[in-house]
Parts: structure tokens; C-alpha cells; sequence
């Protein structure tokens, strides 16, 4: 997850650059063929564009370990 979530967050070069398809190995809850075809293209945004002012974090850990301290998290 970490080396994707680095890949997205720091080498992404435009919106929609990649189509993933995230049903074509399942085939419960889908009604027709075309639904387990369906593309998505990610990311939505480009990370580097957001502005500096945005609250904006990732790290490795449990969520509770690493936001549980912080007020108005879970409370």
C-alpha cells in the first residue's frame, strides 16, 4: 500500500491517467457482463495540485495508533 500510495501521491502527471478494472475477476452482484467490464479512471485530482493550506496526511500504522490521540477523532 505504501509504495502505490507514494507512486499516486508524488508521480501522478494528470487526472484520469489510469483505468482500472475492479470487478473483472468477480462476477456476484453484477446484473450484466458490461458492469463486471466497467473501467475507473483514477485518481479524480492530481495530489501535487492541492493547495498548501488543505489538511492532508498519510502514514503506516493503525488508525486508532496513529489518530485515536487527536480531538474530535472517534469521541
Amino acid at each position: 500500500m505504501l509504495i502505490t500510495s507514494n507512486y499516486f501521491l508524488n508521480r501522478v502527471e494528470r487526472v484520469d491517467q489510469f483505468e482500472l478494472f475492479p470487478n473483472v475477476h468477480q462476477f456476484s452482484n453484477t446484473w450484466a457482463l458490461e458492469d463486471q467490464l466497467r473501467g475507473v479512471r483514477i485518481p479524480d485530482i492530481i495530489p501535487q495540485g492541492l493547495p498548501q493550506t488543505a489538511d492532508f496526511s498519510m502514514t503506516a500504522g493503525d488508525f486508532l495508533e496513529v489518530y485515536g490521540g487527536q480531538r474530535g477523532i472517534l469521541r
